[in-house]
């Protein structure tokens, strides 16, 4: 029965029991589960694993909680564990040892608990109260006698430290009297108690104690000053208990030594072993602390004891006994007060202390020694004395069931430590939670490996409808290429999507299954499809007999896929996309289909399809008539090619911006370089191993070309072949590099002043231009690296090593470099001594020389230093040239020599340095004339920006016109300060002649757009200065003569100009001078015999000039001098005008050539169109 009790509280028997349920209920619920048409226990396999989830979780926690519970039972072990160097005797020690050793892996009782599990009491008290009597005496069961032995074996009565029970009920911790009473080493001691309630604490962090007993023997109850003290004590301790184990402890209180009140020995003298064994105390009824209820209990024990006194005496026929026995209730009565008073300073509540939870007072007796002291008689004053009974009988009374029925029971009362609890229910919570979302997740994942599987399925499903769709014609048929790479698409994409569909649904993946039939589907189709295609190809290409290569590659190709060569895998896909870009019509998407499928069926594989023999056959002789030489080193680049090798590039080695120098494209394009190959460094570690090998491929084509001859290469073949590869290889040495640099080409620059940034970045310490040509000096230079002469030694020697070392490999392709040899006769000259080498090296060394040591010092410095002059001198003309026209030409005359230097030295530098100088200066040169010309339009502009309007409304310029210019406008246009002559003074003096009777353009009038147009306007303009500023800078000026000559047809004639009268009768030809300007009129009138004829008359500043319009002044005697007529009314009079100035403007009109300057920077700029480096 205790067993099945045992079994029954032990809750992982409950914990395995509601997992053995959980999973019956999946196991026969699961399958009834459906959401819509999906079951997710449909599968008694997925029931089965998701049943035992349950059962193998606990089984895990419990494992996880048996180890945890063993290391701490050994860790707790050890802790106790005395030390040998306090124990006196060696043998003791020893023993003591072994026991705590076998406690360590020991398990107690039959709960098969460790000991750190069961409940934990500590009995504390003053010493010499009878505490470790009382723990021997508890009725548990020991498993061993070792602390008794130890005690016997001390001869001591006091326990020194703690000494600790394990029963297979309970743990009993007998602590030592001085840490409750301290009074021996305060210090000492109290660290002791502490480091005795940390130990606890560690060990037991939960629950480090299920109660507290506190044991005063009966004697010192009758001292009040000991009760005192104890009283203080013991609420100190109590106080210390709770603060550092926080928890709320029931505190039993243990009156021990009853034995010592009179009466009590005589009282229980012939008790039963079952009543001696009761419990014989008062405990409060409730869980709360409740003195009152203690002490009513008290009360009614004194009760329950006075009502058998009768009994007691009747059986006792000692007068002595049976009057202790009639006073044992008193005496116990007695002990009342001091009792209430403890208990009520344990449970009184204060500031600083929580009251003690007493659960109640209890008596008891370990063994009867000593002399019982009468606290009735020493309350009068009578002195004690001896007693017949002061030897003890070494019975124990109402112990047993006080630990057995009362204390164990109540194990679960003590309240447990509030942080330490909530870790553990945070814990629980946490594995609970654990452990459902292990669940949820299992489900979830199978849930979503079914969908999973669905949607695989389906996802075949429509790749077979595409598939079907796609596919047109059947397998073999008729279907074109398009249609069977289109199929082929198909099944290839399904099936990769299939190989990387996740597995991963715990043991419900279909993902593999799937991939394998998509894998076989697609390979039978690649049979099918793909390899008449790939054999068709290979079939035309070798049919090609221009490209000798292209068929060897072709037949190398064919007789893998025809199963009569090895299964060179890599071969055939690096040979499909090229020979497919090789037809007429192909695109790159096709030929990466094809490459992707060729790949597919090499992985896959594939059987092999029928040969053409004759083909074969044709193109083997075509192979076997090229030179050897040419087919090994094709084969030989290609394997360099193929590598992995990173290309050089000039945008990796053209500094951090190369853009402000180089157009990103070209030679800069993201995938445009060198091989490496054909640099310095891949001539060292790529062609140099890697030609050693010629004669092994030589021989290993054997089954390509099948020439089945087997002469090995002579040291003379194998030489020669040498030198051939070696030429072939610097053939395209430099091939590649004079393709690529003639690919490298200048930012375009558009306008002066990117023309200045782009020459500034040149020449600046950004400049691109000296890491790209010392990255390129330093590829291409193949320059030995021993001097010239031990050099050659040294080279000689190392070819004749390597012809020794690889004519040991030679085999069978000694009869072709002969055939080869024959083929070629003596054409061609000996092939150069180092191969074509020095071809190489002395291409190059101009540029070398050119780039200097990495220190610098080569011609490369000056060259960068011509850049920013050129920068510098075109920014002065941006700066200058808005200015006046002298610093402006100086500026652009400055420029142009600048431009003359750069391209004077561009043509002596080596290339492609040199095209990148000449191309800089041409463009410099074309944007420094756009330049001009637009600072010259803008001159213009500024000028004359109402020159049309003003000149094309106004007389005399323009002589239909009605209305005059303002003799202030005029003035402001064409006086010795006016906008003409400043314009040609300040902007146009180093652009045009003026010395000769016809102005003239200079040579470098060009530069801003200038023409003769415009220099016959400011031509015309300077002879208006002439003739009207003459004799005043500020204001127009002229004096002219009238002379009469003749009248006809009237008796007089008066003229009228500027409010000066010229009257002539026909007679008197007296000569009248006039000046001009006047008051601004002109008039003429005839009289004819006494009647006047109506004047004709002029008005305004230019009124002279229009009555001189009307006599059409033409030349006489002299340019100054001119004659005409004015006719009115039939009336005519011929007169003489002469000029006292520069010209007679009435003889010539100065004003017929007079235009706004016509100068066009729209025109100049097409005119010098930019060039642009072509490479």
């Amino acid at each position: 029965m205790q067993k099945l009790k045992t079994l029954f509280t032990n809750r992982w028997f409950w914990r395995f029991l509601g997992a053995i349920v959980l999973g019956l209920i999946i196991w026969f619920v699961g399958p009834l589960i459906a959401i819509a048409d999906f079951r997710p226990f449909g599968w008694w396999v997925v029931t089965l694993l998701v049943a035992l989830v349950p059962l193998l979780v606990v089984s895990i926690l419990a494992i996880l909680a048996w180890r945890r519970e063993k290391k701490k039972n050994a860790a707790m072990m050890e802790e106790l564990k005395p030390s040998p160097a306090d124990i006196e005797k060696d043998e003791v020690a020893a023993k003591l040892s072994e026991a705590l050793d076998q406690l360590r892996t020991a398990k107690l009782g039959s709960r098969q608990a460790y000991v750190y599990q069961l409940p934990w009491y500590a009995i504390i008290g003053p010493s010499g109260a009878g505490k470790t009597t009382a723990l021997l005496n508890c009725g548990l069961e020991f498993p061993t006698a070792v602390a008794g032995e130890y005690r016997a074996l001390r001869g001591q009565p006091n326990t020194p430290n703690c000494d600790w029970w394990f029963t297979s009920e309970a743990v009993l911790i007998d602590t030592a009297g001085r840490y409750v009473s301290q009074d021996e080493d305060k210090e000492h001691d109290a660290a002791g108690w502490k480091n005795f309630l940390e130990l606890l604490q560690r060990y037991r962090p939960l629950q480090p104690l299920n109660g507290l007993i506190v044991a005063i023997p009966a004697p010192d109850f009758v001292d009040a000053r000991k009760m005192e003290e104890h009283t203080r004590n013991v609420r100190e301790r109590l106080a210390e208990t709770t603060n550092l184990l926080g928890q709320d402890l029931p505190v039993y209180l243990m009156v021990t030594k009853t034995d010592l009140v009179p009466g009590f020995r005589e009282y229980f003298a012939r008790a039963t072993d079952e009543e001696s064994d009761q419990v014989f105390g008062s405990t409060a009824p409730g869980a709360k602390p409740d003195t009152d209820s203690v002490m009513a209990g008290f009360d009614g024990l004194v009760s329950s004891i006075s009502s058998r006194v009768v009994d007691r005496t009747q059986n006792e026929s000692d007068m002595q006994h049976r009057a202790a026995i009639a006073g044992f209730p008193a005496q116990l009565a007695s002990l009342r007060s001091p009792i209430a008073r403890l208990l009520g300073e344990l449970a009184k509540k204060t500031r600083f202390d929580k009251p003690a939870r007493v659960r109640g007072v209890y008596f008891s007796s370990g063994t009867q020694t000593g002399n019982p002291v009468d606290r009735l008689l020493m309350n009068v004053g009578v002195p004690p004395r001896s007693s017949q009974h002061a030897v003890g009988s070494g019975r124990s009374y109402f112990l047993r069931r006080f630990f057995a029925d009362l204390l164990v029971p109540e194990s679960g009362i003590a309240s447990r430590n509030p942080a330490a609890e909530a870790r553990a229910r945070r814990n629980y919570a946490i594995g609970i939670g654990a452990v459902a979302a292990s669940f949820v997740i299992a489900v979830g994942v199978w849930t979503w490996g079914y969908f999973r599987n669905t949607a695989l399925i389906d996802r075949v499903y429509a790749i077979t409808a595409d598939y079907a769709n796609v596919a047109g014609e059947s397998r073999g048929g008729s279907a074109s290429v398009q249609q069977d790479l289109a199929a082929l698409g198909v099944l290839g994409s399904g099936t990769t999507e299939m190989t990387e569909a996740s597995d991963f649904a715990l043991g419900l993946g279909q993902g593999g299954r799937l991939s394998g039939e998509m894998r076989g589907i697609y390979g039978r189709d690649l049979q099918q499809r793909l390899m008449p295609v790939l054999m068709a190809l290979a079939e035309e290409r070798m049919a090609d007999t221009s490209d000798p290569g292209a068929v060897y590659d072709a037949l190398k190709s064919y007789l893998i896929l025809g199963g009569e060569g090895p299964e060179q895998a890599e071969h055939v896909m690096a040979w499909v996309p090229r020979a497919w870009l090789a037809r007429a019509g192909a695109n790159e998407s096709e030929a990466g289909a094809m490459a992707t499928h060729t790949a597919s069926l090499f992985d896959i594989g594939f059987t092999p399809l029928g040969i053409d023999p004759a083909l074969k056959e044709n193109a083997r002789r075509l192979l076997r008539a090229q030179a050897p030489a040419v087919r090994v080193y094709g084969r030989l680049k290609s394997e360099a090619l193929a590598s992995g090798q990173r290309q050089w590039t000039a945008r990796e080695n053209a500094g951090p911006r190369p853009e402000i120098f180089f157009a990103q494209t070209g030679a800069f394009a993201p995938n445009a370089g060198v091989p490496a190959l054909f640099t310095r460094e891949g001539y060292d570690t790529i062609f140099v191993p890697i030609i050693e090998r010629g004669p092994e491929l030589l021989e290993d084509e054997v089954w390509v070309v099948g020439d089945n001859a087997t002469a090995e290469l002579t040291p003379n073949q194998i030489a020669q072949l040498r030198s051939d590869l070696e030429r072939l290889y610097f053939d395209d040495f430099l091939e590649h590099w004079n393709t690529y640099l003639g690919l490298i080409e200048l930012r375009n620059a558009s306008g002066l002043e990117d023309n200045v940034q782009r020459l500034r970045d040149a020449g600046g310490p950004l400049s691109p231009i000296p890491p790209l040509l010392r990255a390129i000096a330093t590829a291409t230079d193949l320059t030995p690296a021993q001097p010239e002469a031990e050099g050659g030694a040294v080279a000689d020697a190392a070819g004749d090593a390597a012809t020794r070392a690889i004519s040991n490999r030679a085999g069978s392709a000694g009869r072709a470099i002969n055939a080869a040899g024959a083929a070629q006769g003596s054409g061609g000259g000996d092939p150069a001594p180092d191969g074509g080498r020095q071809a190489v090296i002395l291409a190059f060394q101009p540029l070398r020389q050119f780039v200097g040591g990495p220190e610098g010092g080569g011609a490369m410095d000056g060259t960068l230093a011509s850049f920013t002059a050129v920068a510098n001198s075109l920014n002065n003309v941006a700066v200058l040239g808005a200015g006046d026209g002298t610093t402006g030409s100086q500026a652009s005359m400055d420029a142009r020599a600048a431009i003359l230097q750069l391209r004077q030295t561009g043509n002596s530098l080596p290339l492609p340095v040199s095209e990148w100088s000449l191309a800089m200066a041409q463009d410099a040169e074309s944007a420094l004339g756009i330049a001009r010309g637009a600072q010259m339009g803008a001159a213009v502009d500024a000028n004359f920006a109402n020159c049309e309007q003003t000149l094309a409304t106004a007389y005399p310029i323009q002589a239909s016109s009605s209305a005059d210019l303002p003799i202030a406008t005029f003035t402001q246009l064409f006086g010795p300060s006016g906008t003409y002559a400043n314009f040609v003074n300040t902007q146009l003096n180093n652009y045009i002649d003026t010395s000769g009777p016809e102005w003239a353009m200079k040579g470098n009038a060009s530069e801003i757009g200038l023409n003769p147009g415009s220099v016959r306007a400011f031509q015309a303009a300077n002879r208006v200065t002439r003739i009207f500023f003459a004799g005043d800078p500020t204001a127009p000026r002229m004096s002219y003569q009238i002379e009469p000559i003749s009248l006809d047809g009237a008796d007089e004639v008066v003229l009228q100009i500027d409010g000066q009268t010229l009257t002539y009768d026909g007679e008197n030809e007296i000569p009248k001078v006039f000046n001009w300007p006047g008051s601004g009129n002109a008039s003429l009138s005839f009289d004819t015999g006494g009647s006047p004829s109506s004047p004709r008359t002029f008005s305004g500043p230019w009124a002279l000039f229009r009555l001189m319009k009307l006599a059409a002044v033409r030349e006489g005697a002299s340019p100054l001098i001119g004659e005409g007529s004015l006719t009115h009314s039939g009336a005519r009079f011929d007169f003489r005008i002469q000029s006292f100035g520069a010209a007679n403007p009435f003889v010539t009109d100065p004003f017929v050539q007079v235009a706004c300057p016509d100068i066009d920077p729209a025109a100049l700029a097409v005119s010098y169109a930019p060039w642009r480096h072509e490479g």
